[in-house]
């Protein structure tokens, strides 16, 4: 939360646009298992 409010505070004095993108990885329970194969599930 607050790396939140400084990287939206940082964006305004830039002047530029900061999107925050909601992401469901750890709803994954094989994202959450962080098994050797583990970048198969976060390309699919």
């Amino acid at each position: 939360p607050e790396e939140r409010a400084d990287a939206q505070t940082l964006a305004r004095r830039l002047g530029a646009r900061h999107i925050l993108v909601d992401t469901d990885e750890l709803d994954d329970a094989r994202y959450t298992a962080n098994p050797i194969n583990r970048c198969y599930f976060c390309k699919t």
